[in-house]
């Protein structure tokens, strides 16, 4: 997974018969033999990227030993958002996301689906932890919702998902706000906008913890 002394990692890994691959921009090493990929990013780091780096640190993840990979830290170049770190699963829990990942790749090859760069990773970083069965949060609805408009439509100042031709041709007459899976009450549908904002980003916005980098660099 890692060559030894290549400074741009290559990843490969195989998941549900999908070959999936990458290439890390430089790899850390402490004393203790953990490994850190980097990422450089020219510009603004946007979470469609981010998710393109959680994918590829999964995939790393999911053919390394345990322990041998901590993380993963996009960097910014001259952007407003200088980096983002996320920490690294372990190689089973990489390959469950990684297998749920596929399921819904191989779903969009015959159909849109409801999944945004800004309103689903805003929606998933809104959402508490799912009660059970998986049904909608039961408080602040009209929070959520709110915000999930403000990155559909986009404010004054922000440009929301849109404002993007495709997004438009596709969905032009959906308004994911008012969306009744946002409501409390009955489990979402299976890859409605609830359920992939779930699936997709929320696990990597669990990840994104910044305290395992002082823990490894100390190591």
């Amino acid at each position: 997974v890692l060559p030894e002394g290549d400074p741009a990692a290559t990843i490969r890994a195989e998941i549900d018969a999908l070959r999936l691959g990458g290439k890390a921009s430089r790899v850390r090493r402490n004393a203790k033999g953990e490994l850190l990929l980097e990422w450089l990013e020219s510009g603004k780091v946007n979470t469609k990227r981010q998710l393109t780096v959680w994918v590829q640190l999964l995939a790393a993840c999911a053919s390394a030993s345990p322990g041998t990979i901590i993380g993963a830290r996009l960097v910014g170049i001259g952007g407003k958002t200088p980096e983002i770190t996320l920490a690294a699963p372990e190689p089973a829990a990489a390959r469950a996301v990684l297998a749920d990942l596929v399921a819904v790749w191989r779903k969009s090859r015959h159909r849109p689906l409801p999944l945004f760069e800004k309103t689903s990773s805003t929606l998933a970083g809104l959402l508490p932890s799912p009660p059970a069965g998986g049904a909608a949060p039961q408080s602040d609805s009209q929070a959520v919702a709110s915000k999930v408009g403000d990155a559909w439509f986009g404010t004054d100042f922000t440009r929301g998902d849109l404002a993007d031709r495709w997004v438009l041709t596709l969905f032009g007459d959906y308004d994911p706000s008012a969306a009744a899976e946002l409501q409390a009450g009955a489990p979402p549908p299976p890859f409605g906008l609830l359920d992939l904002a779930r699936r997709v980003w929320e696990p990597m916005l669990l990840a994104s913890k910044p305290q395992f980098l002082e823990q490894w660099s100390k190591s």
